[in-house]
């Protein structure tokens, strides 16, 4: 479901039906579901905050250290991560991205990103409830 998030972003009410043959796996895609919905993790101004977002707030953080030459705190494990995401964080969207970051904040980015606002989405939980092993067993070839 985390895949679609830029998509429901862009809908200004949404609903995903979850189908299943087996309840019990329910509890596990809502949960996924609330997350992509902000059920947690609220950023600045209540703003619901995935944590790969978190993680590149905080690498616009450290990297403006950085930039200006603040790094008395950084230890060596730190080093070590900034110059892994200055790899995983480069290019023209990140670095539009990190300017809006510097002049305007979090907010200025959570914007751009279209995250400005939760997502109005609707979980339904669908059973199937007739025998269809004949196609095989597609929940336990999903990795948990």
């Amino acid at each position: 479901m985390l895949q679609y998030r830029d998509l429901f972003a862009r809908l200004e009410l949404f609903r995903v039906v979850y189908v299943a043959a087996e309840q019990s796996i329910f509890p596990k895609a809502e949960r996924i579901f609330s997350r992509l919905c902000g059920a947690s993790g609220r950023g600045p101004n209540g703003i619901p905050l995935d944590p790969e977002v978190r993680r590149l707030l905080d690498h616009f953080h450290d990297r403006d250290l950085l930039e200006r030459r603040h790094t008395a705190s950084f230890d060596n494990r730190q080093l070590d991560k900034i110059s892994d995401e200055l790899r995983e964080f480069r290019g023209p969207k990140y670095e539009v991205l990190y300017r809006h970051w510097q002049r305007q904040g979090e907010g200025a980015v959570l914007n751009a990103m279209g995250l400005g606002k939760g997502l109005s989405g609707t979980f339904i939980a669908y059973l199937v409830t007739n025998d269809y092993r004949l196609f095989g067993d597609l929940v336990r070839a999903v990795p948990g």
